[in-house]
């Protein structure tokens, strides 16, 4: 049965522990992750680097690894519990955080624990860690938490967690893409790079939930051309599923410093159309999108012409965009039942957006069959196909709660803001 969401997720439950592998020499730790001392923090951060191949995603951001790493670990307002794998010498191997969140499902509270930068160091990688870890699994669990929600896309990762009994939604969540600027000959010449990299030795690739480092290494040189061939066919068929911009409705779009209580009552009303949703709170919304520590976040609430600020029936719906390194994503998209027009407006203004501030391509993620896939078409976006690779372990919930997941048609909300790609 789901926890009491406010008792759930509270930091200051203690929770560590530890234990051996005595055959490989390793000490498996984990704890809170606000009691990390700063030189641990240190070595971790230095962990995920080498192993990422310096292509962790947020190593690209405009502000210190350390700000970014306590913004996301220690600061994180629903609690995480550090695990890190430390050899003879007391140096750290590898690491994952597991944090935790509140989702609802058909309008009940639960507690899920998502594993995220899942490392560790090329030496250890490729020797069987990651099976021999599976005997303890379930011991670094919170007692509150319901079930785990992740992703597993490197394949030892994805294949044990199949063997263990993990669902894959039916209405799995694709990536949608849409170009902004078309740029024929460096395209070109990335793709001639790309094949060239095929015939470079294999260098040792991260153990990442996240990692297109390894996708790219995985792919032979036939199936890059096939994926050429497919991409060209899905920006064809994008072009001509696109469609003018409706006329504008009786709404404005404006951008937003911070999320307020007024918003609150409208995402609720917005979130509960669905049958399954992570939480948005006010703390959580403004931790996620407006802490300068995350990262560039550009948020854009839409809101009733002529009602002022704060009345019941102001706001219709709210997106998040980020734009870094030439590509923009839209993150998180939320608005009222039956407001789709709203929805459509919202994801044509992130495209102004991304444009303007000189992406070549923006990017975001839904369901398959979800209620804003066909304004992400009018809008010029195309499917990418289910590249997110997300799984659930139902651990405490019981199978009847989850029967819905088997549902191709199910009303889920999982959008870029709720993994940590973005």
């Amino acid at each position: 049965m789901p926890q009491d969401a406010t008792d759930a997720v509270s930091p200051l439950a203690p929770f560590a522990g530890s234990f051996e592998l005595s055959d490989l020499g390793i000490t498996r730790r984990w704890f809170d992750a606000r009691d990390l001392t700063p030189e641990l923090s240190t070595e971790i951060i230095e962990v995920i680097r080498i192993a990422f191949n310096d292509q962790a995603h947020w190593f690209a951001l405009p502000v210190p690894h350390a700000d970014h790493f306590d913004w996301k670990f220690r600061d994180r307002p629903t609690g995480v519990t550090i695990s890190i794998s430390v050899d003879q010498d007391g140096r750290v191997i590898g690491f994952i955080g597991g944090v935790r969140r509140i989702w609802h499902l058909r309008g009940r509270p639960y507690v899920n624990r998502a594993g995220y930068d899942l490392c560790r160091l090329p030496e250890w990688q490729g020797r069987g860690l990651q099976r021999k870890l599976q005997q303890f699994r379930g011991r670094d669990w919170h007692p509150s938490e319901d079930f785990s929600l992740g992703y597993a896309t490197h394949p030892a990762d994805r294949t044990l967690a199949i063997e263990r009994g993990n669902k894959a939604p039916a209405n799995e969540t694709h990536d949608y893409v849409r170009h902004l600027r078309l740029r024929p000959l460096q395209r070109a010449r990335d793709l001639v790079n790309r094949f060239r990299s095929t015939r470079a030795p294999a260098t040792s690739a991260p153990l990442s939930n996240t990692s297109p480092v390894i996708r790219g290494r995985e792919r032979s040189q036939r199936d890059r051309l096939f994926e050429v061939a497919h991409r060209v066919r899905l920006v064809g068929g994008s072009l001509l599923a696109r469609r003018p911009a409706p006329p504008p409705g009786d709404w404005t779009i404006a951008t937003l410093a911070r999320f307020e209580d007024q918003h609150e009552p409208f995402i609720t009303e917005a979130l509960s159309q669905f049958e399954f949703t992570g939480d948005r709170s006010i703390d959580y919304l403004n931790w996620r999108h407006c802490d300068e520590r995350a990262g560039p976040f550009t948020v854009r609430i839409a809101q009733r012409s002529g009602q002022p600020s704060g009345s019941d029936r102001a706001y219709l719906g709210y997106a998040v965009t980020r734009v870094l390194d030439g590509k923009a994503h839209l993150v998180d998209i939320l608005a009222l039942p039956g407001q789709l027009a709203v929805a459509e407006a919202l994801i044509r203004d992130a495209v102004a957006l991304a444009r303007r501030s000189g992406a070549s391509v923006i990017t975001t993620r839904l369901p398959k069959h979800h209620p804003y896939g066909p304004a992400l078409a009018r809008a010029g976006f195309f499917d990418a196909g289910h590249t997110a690779g997300e799984l659930l372990e139902p651990r405490a919930t019981p199978e009847a709660d989850l029967a819905f997941l088997d549902n191709p048609n199910a009303r889920i909300h999982h959008v870029l803001a709720d993994s940590d790609d973005v």
